[in-house]
């Protein structure tokens, strides 16, 4: 969580709760990251982990279009899974399992 925190702006805030983290199955973790901004459109919605994919709006930051390209391949990379829900004007969720060690 340091690590994530590190990486926001100075702009955004983040609020950890325990909705955030759950517990699914054995040997599983959903970590989600929501925000409550203008969502994506729904023709994006399929090719937003496509790389070179941007959304272009009148508050474009700018970038590559390569970060949730390379989420996707790191998260899959570990077998895990990554995916995101968005309604347009609601804002928007992105979920990721990787997988968890049982330990005693």
């Amino acid at each position: 969580m340091t690590a994530l925190i590190k990486v926001i702006p100075p702009t955004w805030s983040i609020s950890p709760s325990s909705d955030r983290f759950k517990r699914i199955l054995p040997g599983q973790v959903h970590f989600s990251v929501r925000d409550n901004g203008t969502g994506i459109p729904y023709e994006f919605q399929p090719k937003v982990f496509d790389k070179f994919v941007q959304l272009k709006t009148d508050k474009t930051m700018g970038g590559s279009g390569l970060a949730l390209a390379i989420s996707k391949e790191t998260v899959r990379a570990h077998g895990g899974a990554i995916w995101m829900e968005s309604t347009p004007g609601e804002g928007t969720t992105f979920t990721f399992t990787p997988p968890v060690s049982e330990t005693n």
